[in-house]
């Protein structure tokens, strides 16, 4: 299975769904968000049985073409699908429902009343047949599945071990189980055929279709229902099943509408009058997503490179990630999320009080490079405890108390393995810098470390203030290159200067504060850091200036990433807090500007990527928890300067 790169991604507290630009099921995470994907292909089709001459026709191919969105404020996706050589419309809806680990889909389709130029007369109506194409993976097994038509139920269940997928349809329907061999399914070839022969049952690398058949007159809509419900036993999965076909299909889109409703509301209260409240919602929704309810992790992003063709995948929880979604949360007051991650880093600390450079959100270790002595990522553990403490600046009472006792042993075994790392220079051991590429000691790491010390020290009232003012005098006179007035990327693994232009570097002062911006000289560091940066990462893409991750970056091309660009925005946006007169408005707006090119370059559906690539692909690891934890931080300082923030630019 290869790389897929899906144009909406959506779930709820059972699962998580992936879906392509014309319908297809591209994944379906249950019952956490990275595990199990139980999809390998699930293909919507349609054969006209009255036209020979036309071949059956896949969504996905090019006799549809389609306009896809999120409804604004909620998870429900529409795809519209036109096609005018098959004088067709498709329009589907698609949920995942607001109680069970259920996909919902409405399907719609339609023609128009005085077709153009079509070969065939349909102003009489016609025959149709919808069909899907499902090859299921339970538990990401292809083999020993078992699949079978169930004709007490009328619905078609898919298992393996403990992992259950039961497909039901509110009209009536065709089947056929089979095997799939080689690249090659019968099931496959005869449903292309307009042929579906019944067989009721198949074991091993198993497949199967549905095909529901209805006619279609002009100006009038064939409307019908799909549900994918999965259980980890048959009875629950048959029950949701069963339940979710009977319930209304607008009362489901109207319970997920609530549900999204109730969880942002509260949060983006005194944003709503910013011209940003539509993204700032979005970005809410999609953090929500990504962050599993039972667990506590937070993905990096769903999975869309599940054997490594192009990068190590993204279905994994990096603490660092998390740390980021959890301080920008934790800012507009979702403690929620915060706290169930942050217990989630608790439980998951290594024994030497570090973290793992990732995980499955289970906890268990995920396949991983970054495992060495010299190359491990320190930044995980730098910025774990400083999320861990900034979280509690932003507890009170009870609450505040709770969490301390609960996270004060966590907090001082991170603190003793980062004062274990500190070298005679000042400045941590050689370890992987942020991007997972380079050893040395960096820049970022030692801002990120300096800003755990600093919060231990207020919130545990830890003995390490000297060691904090260590690390940054340090990394001032050992990084600082005054005569580029900039900061160099770190030392090498022989503690020389590695001059490299990184944008990692903003880290020390955005968000890591090791230059005290109300100090003028540490200022003015700051901003003529922002500016080299700018001059020397920034490149022209969709939407405007973007930012590169460092300079001879080579991961998917070499292009800039969406991250990045929010940095550079945000930094932006947190020198304009300490600048006066025009400096606040011309500040403001090169934000703007950054922010507008990340939002020119999201999914079809609004969704941030990680990178924006240069190597033919529009987006990569979308949507991604910590470029949309920097752009939810970003609209949120924006609103400190309404003066100044103009109106949102719209996504892709």
């Amino acid at each position: 299975m290869g790389v897929f790169l899906p144009t909406s991604a959506f779930g709820n507290d059972h699962l998580l769904v992936c879906m392509g630009a014309k319908g297809e099921v591209m994944s379906l995470f249950a019952p956490r968000v990275d595990y199990a994907q139980h999809v390998r292909e699930a293909l919507p089709g349609i054969w006209l049985p009255d036209e020979p001459s036309t071949p059956f026709n896949y969504t996905f191919e090019d006799t549809f073409r389609q306009d896809q969105w999120l409804r604004p404020g909620s998870n429900v996706l529409e795809t519209n699908l036109i096609s005018d050589d098959l004088n067709l419309r498709l329009e589907f809806t698609d949920l995942a429902h607001a109680r069970f680990p259920v996909l919902v889909r409405r399907i719609r389709l339609s023609m128009p009343r005085r077709p153009v130029g079509h070969r065939v007369d349909t102003t009489e109506g016609r025959r149709i047949r919808f069909s899907h194409y499902l090859r299921l993976a339970l538990g990401e097994c292809d083999e020993k599945n078992a699949v079978h038509h169930l004709h007490i139920h009328k619905v078609m269940r898919q298992m393996w071990r403990d992992h259950y997928m039961v497909i039901g349809c509110s009209e009536p329907y065709y089947h056929q189980c089979g095997k799939w061999r080689d690249g090659f399914s019968q099931v496959k070839h005869d449903m292309e055929h307009g042929w579906l022969s019944g067989q009721e049952q198949d074991i091993g690398q198993v497949d199967f279709a549905i095909g529901v058949d209805g006619g279609l007159v002009p100006g009038e809509t064939w409307e019908f229902k799909l549900t994918f419900a999965y259980g980890d036993s048959e009875e629950g999965a048959i029950n949701r099943c069963l339940q979710t076909l009977e319930e209304d299909f607008e009362e489901q889109a109207a319970a997920v509408e609530e549900r999204c409703r109730t969880y942002y509301e509260p949060l983006i209260r005194g944003y709503e009058q910013t011209d940003w409240d539509d993204q700032l919602k979005r970005a809410l929704l999609t953090i929500r997503d990504l962050a599993d309810e039972h667990t506590g992790a937070v993905v990096a992003a769903p999975e869309f490179d599940p054997t490594y063709e192009l990068s190590g995948g993204y279905g994994y929880c990096w603490p660092r990630d998390a740390a980021e979604v959890c301080m920008a949360l934790a800012a507009l007051g979702d403690h929620d999320i915060p706290r169930r991650a942050l217990s989630w880093c608790k439980d998951t600390q290594l024994g030497t009080g570090h973290w793992y450079q990732r995980y499955w959100s289970d906890g268990q270790h995920a396949p991983s490079w970054c495992v060495y002595p010299d190359f491990y990522q320190l930044d995980q553990t730098c910025c774990t405890l400083w999320a861990i403490c900034e979280l509690a600046d932003h507890l009170e009472g009870p609450e505040r108390t709770s969490y301390l006792s609960e996270m004060e042993e966590c907090a001082h075994r991170a603190l003793s393995a980062l004062l274990e790392t500190l070298q005679k220079d000042g400045l941590h051991e050689t370890a992987a810098d942020a991007w997972e590429v380079h050893r040395g000691s960096f820049t970022y790491t030692n801002s990120a470390l300096y800003a755990a010390l600093r919060g231990c020290e207020r919130v545990f009232e830890a003995d390490c203030g000297s060691q904090a003012d260590r690390v940054k005098e340090a990394v001032i006179e050992k990084l600082w290159i005054e005569r580029e007035r900039r900061f160099a990327r770190g030392l090498t693994i022989t503690r020389e200067l590695d001059t490299a232009r990184d944008s990692s570097t903003l880290g020390v002062f955005d968000p890591y504060g090791l230059l005290d911006l109300s100090d003028s000289s540490e200022r003015s560091m700051a901003a003529d850091h922002l500016a080299a940066i700018e001059d020397s990462l920034g490149v022209d893409t969709k939407g405007g200036t973007a930012i590169l991750r460092f300079e001879n970056e080579n991961y998917m091309g070499g292009g800039p990433a969406a991250v990045n660009t929010l940095w550079v925005a945000r930094s932006h946006l947190r020198l304009a807090r300490t600048a006066e007169g025009d400096e606040v408005a011309d500040r403001v707006q090169k934000a703007r500007k950054y922010i507008g090119t990340a939002l020119a370059n999201t999914n079809p559906t609004g969704q941030l990527p990680e990178l924006i690539p240069w190597n033919g692909y529009d987006y990569w690891a979308a949507p991604h928890g910590w470029a949309t934890a920097v752009l939810v931080d970003c609209i949120r300082m924006l609103a400190e300067f309404s003066d100044h923030a103009g109106s949102a630019p719209t996504t892709r």
